[in-house]
């Protein structure tokens, strides 16, 4: 009788069978029972990050204040990930810009026309409002050269405006020039335009008015109106 003969297969059946009676397993992943596998059964710094599956880590799965300052890279977060309804902060909360031709200033109190005029004031914030106006002398505007421009808050008519619907103020003084100037004059808020901390939203609309004069013929434009409005918590 012929000695059998010694192959892969069978030097693999008689390890494995070594390994079954000496008390090893070889086990599966899925063989093994739900949540058998906990952080005592894992090896320290074992599991890396290219080992964890893409979206995998939800909030749910992160312990409550885990996550602090110092373990957010400088330069991720940006507005789109913070309710920043909900922190405090001074921001640039409104922005808008003239929507019209330049507005003839040399008659009477004329509007600057604005793209958008409303705005919401959100909750427990303090808004100041900020702007700026481009102002035109004409070449036959003589000095004293005066233009003055408004901004006012809740009133569509300045005629019909109160102290306390004045928000933001601009002034173009000029008594030494000669010719057509072009300058930019900006608006500060006033004492008593801030709006204070509302315990609700509210809407909020939102005008400029202008008015000039000058020696000789009154020619005087404002054009490229721009207002923001600043919000503090």
């Amino acid at each position: 009788m012929s000695r059998p003969r010694l192959t892969y297969a069978n030097v693999v059946a008689t390890l494995t069978a070594f390994v079954v009676f000496a008390g090893g397993a070889a086990i599966a992943a899925d063989q093994l029972a739900k949540n058998s596998v906990g952080s005592k059964q894992l090896k320290k710094n074992s599991v890396t990050a290219k080992k964890i599956k893409k979206n995998a880590v939800t909030a749910a799965k992160i312990k409550k204040g885990a996550v602090n300052g110092a373990k957010v890279k400088d330069g991720t977060l940006k507005n789109a990930d913070l309710d920043l309804a909900s922190v405090p902060f001074g921001r640039l909360v409104h922005r808008t810009v003239g929507a019209g031709p330049p507005a003839d200033l040399s008659a009477a109190l004329e509007p600057l026309p604005i793209l958008t005029s409303s705005y919401t004031q959100e909750v427990g914030s303090d808004d100041s409002y900020f702007g700026s106006v481009q102002i035109s002398f004409g070449p036959e505007c003589e000095v004293p050269r005066i233009a003055q421009i408004f901004l006012l808050i809740d009133v569509p008519n300045i005629l019909t405006a109160t102290e306390s619907s004045i928000v933001s103020l601009g002034f173009a003084y000029d008594m030494t020039g000669a010719g057509p100037d072009i300058r930019r004059v900006a608006l500060a808020p006033i004492s008593g335009g801030t709006r204070f901390q509302p315990a609700a939203a509210t809407s909020h609309s939102l005008s400029m008015f202008g008015i000039a004069s000058c020696g000789g013929t009154n020619q005087v434009t404002a054009s490229e109106p721009v207002i923001e409005v600043v919000g503090v918590k």
